[in-house]
């Protein structure tokens, strides 16, 4: 090694480190704005921002903005929508199956995988 080249490191700039990209400076928040609230308004809140599972600051701040709150994905929604897509994907490949070979290849596959995606879609009808 030449001493022109700087030496492998294992932090080395160009090994993707993975994980959320750093906020720019425009996007950070930096400046803090006090609020005064009653105690029951500090409770109502802090249960709004519960139910949206955020933290009181950003309920705070997406209902100054906004004027409403984006709330996140709940996870066992966002697991039975996966498991709907996973399942049509899986729909999917037993009609190209049954294209090719003929439905009473299939057949039973594809019933069995309808009653399943229909009992998800049920799941996730209740959630909307």
């Amino acid at each position: 090694m030449n001493n022109t080249q700087e030496p492998q490191t294992p932090n080395s700039s160009r090994k993707h480190k993975g994980g959320r990209p750093p906020l720019t400076e425009e996007q950070k928040r930096t400046v803090c704005k006090k609020a005064y609230f009653t105690v029951e308004e500090a409770k109502c809140v802090e249960l709004a921002a519960d139910e949206n599972r955020m933290s009181d600051s950003e309920y705070m701040n997406q209902m100054t903005m906004n004027g409403y709150v984006k709330a996140p994905i709940d996870p066992d929604f966002a697991k039975d929508f996966r498991a709907a897509a996973n399942m049509a994907g899986n729909l999917n490949q037993l009609a190209y199956q049954a294209n090719k070979a003929g439905f009473s290849s299939v057949a039973k596959d594809m019933l069995d995988l309808r009653s399943r995606l229909h009992g998800v879609l049920d799941i996730i009808y209740r959630w909307i």
